[in-house]
């Protein structure tokens, strides 16, 4: 049985708000391979902030499903278990941008009887 879990946020999205951080961040895309493959905050200097992060290193060890990750033009889709060394070949392009961020998980779930 698979089960689907959507978020969206209608905020500023990756970029801006790794940016207060990170000025020379200047794509979508390369805020998003920050966002997953760094342990930043864009909410300096509190330290919090870094919720992707650790989500990778979760759907690491999911079994079976599916991930997409969308903020501005910058898309993320993998299958899983994602492969944290592939990060940036997850990321592309999106068909249309969006503002702030929407996330769409699937996961294969075994329930017993």
């Amino acid at each position: 049985m698979a089960r689907a879990f959507y978020k969206v946020d209608r905020g500023r999205g990756i970029l801006t708000s790794l940016k207060a951080v990170r000025p020379g961040l200047h794509t979508d895309s390369e805020a998003l391979r920050v966002a997953l493959t760094e342990r930043v905050s864009g909410r300096a200097p509190e330290k919090r902030g870094n919720g992707l992060k650790f989500a990778v290193d979760a759907l690491h060890s999911s079994a079976a499903g599916s991930f997409l990750l969308q903020s501005g033009t910058a898309r993320m889709s993998a299958e899983l278990p994602l492969d944290p060394s592939r990060i940036e070949a997850y990321i592309g392009v999106a068909e249309m941008p969006l503002r702030g961020v929407y996330s769409e998980l699937h996961i294969q779930m075994k329930y017993a009887n």
